[in-house]
């Protein structure tokens, strides 16, 4: 019996999405991985409050706006560290 032609359009775009994921992984490392990328990242990971908190006491903006740097961080974090 024969897969109903959606499932198999289903997986094969699935597929291109992972592999398109890892092709960013791999750019990503690249990028920070290089003498200077290390030196931008340990930057990055201080200015965006990665071990720190966010949080701006009576100021719920600005608590958003730090937490947005920090969320964009953790992204790139878990682009190079594949975990």
């Amino acid at each position: 019996m024969e897969e109903p032609e959606s499932i198999v359009n289903e997986a094969y775009t699935q597929d291109k999405i992972q592999k398109e994921i890892e092709q960013l992984r791999d750019m990503y490392t690249q990028t920070f991985t290089s003498e200077n990328g290390k030196r931008v990242f340990t930057d990055l990971a201080n200015r965006c409050h990665w071990m720190t908190t966010t949080h701006v006491s009576g100021d719920a903006n600005a608590s958003a706006y730090e937490e947005g740097k920090r969320a964009v961080f953790l992204h790139i974090n878990n682009m190079i560290n594949k975990e």
